[in-house]
């Protein structure tokens, strides 16, 4: 009962002093958690609730968001061109969707806007930024201890087991995957839960991987497995990588020599079509190869599955390749500018203060990048809490900073 009168008297505490961030802090814990089980659009109603409320504290805040930005340039004006300019490339994008120009260019405003207010939220509220990832990773297991049983139930009699698909934002089994991977990063990773007693959080990161594996998806498995090995090379725990490869070396001799991966089905899936992908996309990109075909352009790619049957993507499964189509060469650029900022910022916060979730977070989302997403001018998804809000979390929480 310690602990949750604890939480009592902050919230109480919080809600006295600042009502406004109180209620946003509430908002977007609920964003948090709800990548996890809430339908899209209920999610973005959640997220709309957010907006006149971070306009008002952008209003009463205005002064220090001055002092803020006068510090902080570069880090502000960077991703505010690329946002600017991906908005622009409308202009000469070949928009034959009804709407999709809206679709594409509110994401200038509400991105920044979102960030902003988790910026002011976490800034202002000492309890914040633990209550955000607490939030996040109870997301992730009151679902899976959900969609597990479910998952088990209604293929249990089966001989091929289908893969898991989660609720809400991962409803699509790699991006639940993903998601699943970035709670287990926040377990293993965050300073909020290093008071934990390793007993509950091997519990509730075996859980996390449970639900990987039944997803089946192998890209996030590999993103996750890069994320582990870049932070044990920080705190240089050379012994667990070379304990990890080992592993790693010796189990894949061990399924490839006796035939043991026709048996598991994450090993034995059939191509997923990427090559194919990505060669049609890399034709794209040297046809526009400065500034794309602008953001609101829209494609589908053809590929070929083994059974002969023809497919279709609705993305390069690739970000770093779907930045080159939307906006060619500049807008790469700027991104990898951003992802620089991300880079040292969260390897900074992890050597200060001791939380490596965001450098993890941030190694796993360059490595999924290579082979998944279709880039990261989107609208409220996996995207927004991978880069963006971390991006927003890593600005609120570095010192020394203006006092508000």
């Amino acid at each position: 009962m310690g602990k949750l009168q604890r939480i009592i008297d902050d919230a109480r505490t919080l809600y006295q002093k600042d009502r406004v961030i109180f209620a946003l802090l509430i908002l977007y814990c609920t964003i948090f958690a709800g990548f996890f089980f809430l339908p899209t659009d209920a999610h973005r109603d959640v997220f709309y609730l957010s907006l006149p409320l971070t306009l008002y504290a952008a209003f009463r805040d205005r002064e220090f968001l001055k002092q803020f930005y006068v510090a902080h340039k570069a880090r502000i004006l960077l991703p505010a061109f690329y946002l600017g300019y991906l908005a622009i490339s409308l202009l000469w994008s070949d928009t034959t969707e009804e709407g999709r120009e809206f679709d594409k260019g509110k994401i200038f405003l509400f991105l920044p806007l979102s960030m902003l207010g988790i910026f002011l939220t976490v800034k202002r509220a000492d309890i914040a930024y633990a209550w955000l990832v607490r939030a996040f990773v109870a997301g992730a297991l009151l679902s899976a201890l959900y969609i597990l049983p479910l998952h088990w139930i209604e293929n249990y009699t089966s001989k091929y087991i289908p893969r898991l698909e989660g609720l809400g934002r991962a409803e699509n089994s790699v991006m639940a995957g993903y998601l699943y991977s970035m709670a287990l990063l926040a377990v293993v990773y965050a300073k909020t839960f290093v008071q934990m007693a390793w007993k509950y959080r091997i519990v509730i990161g075996a859980i996390m991987i449970l639900v990987m594996l039944c997803t089946m998806s192998r890209g996030p498995l590999l993103a996750l497995g890069v994320a582990v090995g870049v932070m044990a090379l920080q705190k240089k725990q050379y012994k667990l990588i070379a304990a990890g490869l080992l592993t790693f070396i010796v189990a894949a001799i061990v399924m490839f020599s006796t035939g043991l991966r026709e048996e598991i089905p994450i090993i034995n899936r059939t191509d997923t079509g990427r090559t194919q992908v990505w060669a049609q996309s890399i034709v794209q990109i040297a046809e526009r190869p400065f500034f794309g075909y602008g953001v609101g352009s829209k494609f589908t790619y053809d590929y070929v599955v083994p059974s002969q049957r023809v497919e279709q993507a609705s993305h390069p499964h690739s970000f770093y390749l779907g930045t080159l189509i939307q906006g060619g060469i500049v807008s790469l650029a700027l991104l990898l500018g951003i992802m620089f900022l991300v880079a040292r910022g969260s390897l900074r916060l992890c050597r200060e203060t001791g939380d490596g979730w965001p450098l993890a977070v941030f190694v796993s989302f360059a490595t999924l990048g290579l082979y998944d997403f279709g880039g990261v001018y989107v609208n409220l998804g996996v995207v927004w809490v991978a880069f963006w809000f971390q991006y927003a979390l890593i600005m609120a929480r570095e010192k020394p900073d203006p006092v508000i």
